[in-house]
């Protein structure tokens, strides 16, 4: 049936053909294309289009979407959390990087390698602590038990176990000290007592060296 009688004026059509008007008292077939195009507006007083870029057809809660060639965009699936959206490098998919960091942190945190390419928040603790190595492959912590949180600027202290003692003012080169669980540290003691965090140290001029424990 022609247009002006209400019909159409095309004796046939595919399935997903759809139909615009090509004139002002024509219709036309836009014949349906692969999946994943859309349509797109041709313009003013255009024709509509199927666009050349492809988009997927299904997402899940967490996907990404990227270009996944010239116009083609693809999901990337999300992963667990703590994971953190990596380059690819220059005319490469973007990935999921292997390693996670906390999604939280509180003020004073400090973030170290918990395991094999994992990053943890160790807290913050009193004022006054000191962060400590605990050897190669362990965590760092900080040392709980201080005997001493204030020193003044002529003063030293030295770790011993988890203990601290502040020192008096600077002393002369091979004076020799003992750190004993807290107690009253002076200079040129040379006999180390029974604490089990007892510690004797050697001042050589510049830094403290531990002589025995």
């Amino acid at each position: 049936m022609e247009v002006a009688a209400g019909g159409t004026g095309i004796a046939s059509y595919a399935i997903g053909d759809l139909l615009y008007a090509s004139g002002a008292t024509t219709l036309s077939k836009l014949a349906d294309v692969s999946a994943g195009s859309f349509l797109r507006s041709g313009g003013i007083t255009t024709a509509p289009a199927w666009s050349t870029t492809k988009w997927p057809n299904t997402a899940t809660t967490g996907d990404v979407i990227y270009a996944s060639g010239a116009n083609q965009y693809a999901n990337l699936a999300d992963v667990a959390a703590g994971s953190f959206l990596r380059s690819g490098g220059v005319g490469v998919a973007p990935v999921w990087s292997t390693t996670t960091v906390p999604n939280s942190a509180t003020t004073g945190d400090l973030v170290y390698a918990s395991a094999a390419n994992v990053y943890s928040n160790l807290a913050a603790v009193a004022t006054g602590r000191v962060l400590a190595s605990a050897g190669v492959g362990t965590a760092p912590a900080w040392l709980t038990n201080p005997s001493s949180t204030s020193y003044t600027v002529s003063g030293y202290f030295v770790a011993a176990g988890q203990l601290f003692a502040a020192l008096p003012a600077m002393p002369t080169e091979g004076t020799m000290a003992t750190i004993t669980d807290g107690d009253t540290d002076v200079w040129g003691a040379t006999v180390m007592g029974g604490g089990t965090d007892h510690v004797l140290i050697r001042y050589n001029g510049s830094a403290w060296t531990v002589v025995g424990k």
